[in-house]
């Protein structure tokens, strides 16, 4: 088995499965790692566990060669510590590779304050400006990464971004 986390609620568990002759179906098993899925090297399984697809699984085939598998894992959760195995079933029997341990990242949140402004009225013609200070935050549990920043809304052509001290910054939490 090898676990490849893809994303923070995303993971793919891949390995080698040789039919031996016989036709062979696989599968994945997940479960959280203070589990006793875990706990026991994948051994027991409880209803916490997630098998990926429904066992039987998908079918390898009934040939003698080693075939590579990959199963994707979806909607774990995010900043949370997992293990996984491959399962491999055939009229030999049923075999696993082993439960792996594996961790999603966190995520990044986004705070933006305050989230509005009045500007008031402001005499254009007489060149008045109004600043207004906005500030982002990051109260999550990663790294939150700014590519830009830019006005929206209605009239926002009508204004301007001066000390743009955002893009390409990255906010820890």
């Amino acid at each position: 088995n090898n676990i490849d986390v893809t994303g923070a609620t995303t993971a793919t568990v891949d390995g080698t499965v040789n039919p031996e002759n016989q036709a062979t179906t696989y599968y994945a098993q997940y479960d959280l790692s203070s589990s006793s899925f875990c706990n026991s090297g994948g051994n027991n399984t409880d209803a916490t566990t997630v098998s990926t697809p429904t066992p039987p699984g998908t079918l390898v085939g009934s040939d003698s060669t080693d075939h590579n598998i990959a199963v994707n894992l979806t909607g774990l959760t995010a900043n949370t510590d997992y293990c996984a195995q491959i399962v491999a079933v055939n009229l030999y029997g049923t075999t696993s590779g082993g439960a792996q341990p594996f961790s999603t990242p966190g995520l990044p949140v986004v705070s933006i304050g305050p989230l509005s402004h009045s500007f008031g009225s402001q005499d254009i013609a007489a060149g008045a400006t109004g600043v207004q200070v906005f500030t982002v935050t990051n109260t999550g549990s990663a790294d939150l990464h700014v590519g830009s920043a830019g006005l929206v809304g209605a009239d926002s052509s009508q204004f301007n971004i001066t000390a743009n001290t955002c893009n390409g910054v990255t906010v820890a939490p």
